[in-house]
């Protein structure tokens, strides 16, 4: 067997069905019109949601863990803007009442986590994540919740532009013929082996930084075994110091581990 076609039959392997790609795209949109209108009724305005995250950039991989959207609302609530976690809290509850009067959805969880409202279905296999977000006035990106759990001292609103990576990775896909996101797939795959492979469970890097390596690396529509090879060759250098965002909105990104990445 060739580089080549190792990567080829990688690629068939990770690769996430048809009809479930379908279903599951199927199951965010109607999500996102149920947020869309209870999160309006709830606020007084009106909302629109984007499609981010590796289902709408066309790099998911096997097996598909979740969904991502973002809600984007025109006024924030009241409180909101001094206590973010406030923000998460209550549009959990909003869209957990929806959800539990729809007979379109069997949910089993709704919790706030992070950034987001993480969803969890009993009739599928994948979750979906919620992201509150607003969109300040002449800018660009978006302002999310930032809540990590283990220190509450850090809450606050971050900057960040979901649709803009998502966008500059598809342009990048349409310019390399279809090889980046595969390409980005097989550098998740090897992301999600080297998890596996570590006694604490620890990914080198999350697949936001990843695929924001790949776009500062990968430019041409040069073979998988080309493609990986100088991916890793840059990326080892580029990892440890930390590196701007794609669209140049929010903090740079790092590693949590820089050495061990």
């Amino acid at each position: 067997m060739t580089a080549n076609q190792f990567f080829d039959q990688l690629l068939l392997d990770i690769q996430v069905d048809d009809d479930e790609l379908s279903d599951a795209r199927d199951k965010r949109d109607a999500l996102a019109r149920l947020c869309c209108r209870v999160m309006g009724e709830n606020l007084g305005g009106s909302c629109e949601h984007v499609a981010v995250g590796a289902l709408a950039q066309g790099t998911q991989i096997q097996p598909l863990n979740d969904v991502d959207l973002a809600i984007v609302f025109g006024s924030k609530g009241n409180g909101w803007d001094e206590d973010p976690e406030k923000a998460l809290r209550q549009t959990a509850g909003w869209i957990h009442e929806a959800l539990r009067s729809s007979e379109d959805f069997n949910v089993s969880s709704v919790e706030a986590s992070s950034h987001a409202v993480k969803i969890e279905f009993d009739d599928q296999t994948f979750s979906a994540d919620v992201v509150p977000a607003f969109n300040p006035l002449l800018s660009t990106g978006l302002s999310i919740p930032h809540c990590p759990k283990n220190d509450p001292s850090d809450r606050r609103w971050i900057a960040t532009d979901p649709a803009g990576h998502r966008d500059m990775v598809k342009d990048r896909n349409r310019e390399t013929s279809s090889k980046f996101a595969r390409q980005i797939r097989i550098l998740k795959w090897w992301n999600r082996y080297k998890k596996l492979q570590d006694q604490d469970e620890r990914k080198p890097v999350s697949s936001f930084h990843l695929t924001a390596l790949a776009l500062s690396i990968l430019d041409g529509p040069i073979s998988h075994a080309e493609a990986t090879a100088h991916f890793f060759e840059q990326a080892s250098a580029k990892v440890l110091s930390p590196i701007p965002t794609p669209s140049g909105v929010g903090d740079p990104l790092e590693a949590k581990d820089p050495v061990y990445a």
